[in-house]
């Protein structure tokens, strides 16, 4: 069962159905950035980026690592 989401911007029903529900998909991450979906492969990209890894999400082959070491640029790089 899912979470429901508190909406306190009416733009946000423009890209999220009110009635849609919160599902964890994954767990066992750092901190995770993104997610961005990509509607041609239907899947979630995101990244975890103290562990330096970016991974990918699919309802037919769950999670998998895309990218690793992702190459990020952390702020003391520039």
């Amino acid at each position: 069962m899912g979470d429901s989401v508190e909406v306190k911007s009416p733009e946000l029903l423009r890209l999220v159905d009110k009635n849609a529900v919160v599902e964890k998909l994954c767990t066992g991450f750092l901190f995770t950035e993104g997610p961005i979906w990509n509607p041609k492969e239907q899947c979630l990209y995101f990244s975890d980026m103290p562990g330096d890894v970016r991974r990918r999400w699919s309802a037919a082959d769950g999670v998998s690592e895309v990218r690793n070491p992702s190459n990020k640029v952390q702020w003391h790089d520039l």
